[in-house]
């Protein structure tokens, strides 16, 4: 989780349910079912609170952007498409 927030320069919550997808899902049903008004309705009452908080490590956005510039110049050569 540490390398794609620092990749995306972007913080990420983690949530600690196990079924993120499947709670996802009972969000959208509730509000398409007409229990709650909102997505941040069902959210605020559905969601447990977020248990970690990983922050981007500028410094290695760099490095992170250099490697990216360098696989697409690799990416380049092998398909001129992809330059």
């Amino acid at each position: 989780m540490q390398t794609l927030c620092d990749v995306l320069q972007f913080p990420i919550d983690v949530s600690p349910v196990q079924q993120a997808c499947a709670c996802g899902a009972a969000i959208y049903a509730s509000v398409a079912a007409g229990f709650y008004d909102s997505i941040e309705q069902a959210q605020a009452k559905i969601c447990s609170p977020c248990t970690k908080t990983y922050t981007p490590n500028p410094e290695k956005a760099v490095a992170y952007e250099e490697k990216f510039r360098q696989y697409c110049a690799l990416a380049g050569l092998i398909d001129p498409a992809m330059a």
